[in-house]
């Protein structure tokens, strides 16, 4: 019986698998040494490698969100002083095969109702441009891309070479299926900043991370709400070969033939299946739609990247469809 990684990596390779995968189930994903989370307990906070403090907001189905956003105590105020917030890790004192059996205990999956070891290895490499609004607020960091370029690129460039120092010791101990930057340069109505300011700001970086992947021959993959058509032949400039969550507001099947794009996502997260208060069937709909819309063609996982109102019930009824109705998917 073929496997969960088995399917998946059918998708990957541009391949009607044999049902639609549900990347929630087929994969696991991996924080890397470089943008991984310590909580101390006395504060219950979350702090990452560059300093920032993160709350636990809505519980384990919750998202992390910087508490500097309320408090506007922020890291860096000013980005032309940015190498005095970099951190002064020495990475030659990390025992990195230690470190990479601790990342690898850490099994989300459990939350899916599997506990099969067959799943796609999903490493997160780091955050670019999310890491710079965590130092700094939205403002500071979008003032910083339109006011001060240079210096904002330099600052992306040396992050990205700190995460490829964490990934490539890593590696010598271990290899994902996958791996990704998380930068959510956008929202469902566009970028937050103009095409240009991206390609010369924020894709030098990110290009850098993506062909070190491609060099270590690990697919290369994105992390990117919202809508992002105008920087999609961008990113398969720079070797990205999936896009996660690749969402509704985009044109998807036009990504997956002219781009040659893997899409994870097409669920929609302003339609009815994720309303305040949606019933059962409204939420079963939501995973049928999706499915009809963007699998036939292939080069697709459903995923349900935001999700609001979570709930284990909703979550339930978005996951048993996906199971239900992507495994008969292509035998109709």
């Amino acid at each position: 019986m073929m496997t969960e990684r088995e399917n998946m990596l059918m998708v990957f390779n541009h391949q009607i698998p044999q049902w639609v995968p549900n990347y929630g189930k087929a994969s696991q994903f991996y924080f890397g040494f470089g943008c991984d989370r310590t909580q101390n307990p006395k504060t219950g906070l979350f702090y990452d490698r560059f300093g920032v403090e993160f709350s636990l907001e809505g519980g384990p189905l919750g998202g992390y969100m910087p508490t500097n956003t309320k408090t506007r105590n922020f890291e860096l105020t000013d980005i032309t002083n940015w190498k005095s917030v970099m951190p002064g890790i020495d990475l030659g004192t990390v025992d990195w095969e230690e470190e990479t059996k601790r990342m690898a205990g850490n099994d989300v999956r459990l939350f899916y109702g599997t506990e099969s070891s067959s799943f796609v290895s999903n490493y997160i490499v780091g955050y670019l441009w999310d890491e710079l609004h965590y130092m700094m607020g939205f403002e500071n960091a979008l003032y910083s891309v339109a006011a001060e370029p240079e210096a904002t690129s330099d600052f992306l460039n040396a992050m990205a070479d700190f995460y490829i120092d964490c990934m490539l010791e890593q590696f010598k101990y271990w290899k994902p299926d996958i791996a990704m930057t998380m930068d959510h340069v956008a929202t469902k109505l566009g970028l937050l900043m103009s095409p240009d300011s991206y390609r010369k700001v924020i894709k030098p970086a990110q290009a850098k991370i993506y062909s070190v992947l491609k060099d270590q021959g690990i697919i290369v993959e994105t992390h990117v709400d919202g809508k992002v058509d105008d920087i999609i032949p961008d990113y398969a400039e720079i070797g990205v070969e999936v896009i996660q969550p690749l969402q509704v507001y985009n044109d998807i099947e036009k990504a997956k033939k002219d781009y040659h794009m893997v899409c994870i996502g097409g669920w929609d997260a302003f339609g009815p299946g994720n309303a305040d208060g949606a019933s059962e069937e409204e939420v079963r709909a939501s995973v049928r739609k999706a499915m009809d819309a963007y699998a036939p063609t292939g080069s697709y996982a459903i995923w349900f990247s935001g999700a609001s109102a979570v709930s284990e019930e909703k979550m339930f009824w978005l996951n048993d469809e996906a199971e239900k109705y992507g495994h008969t998917f292509y035998g109709k």
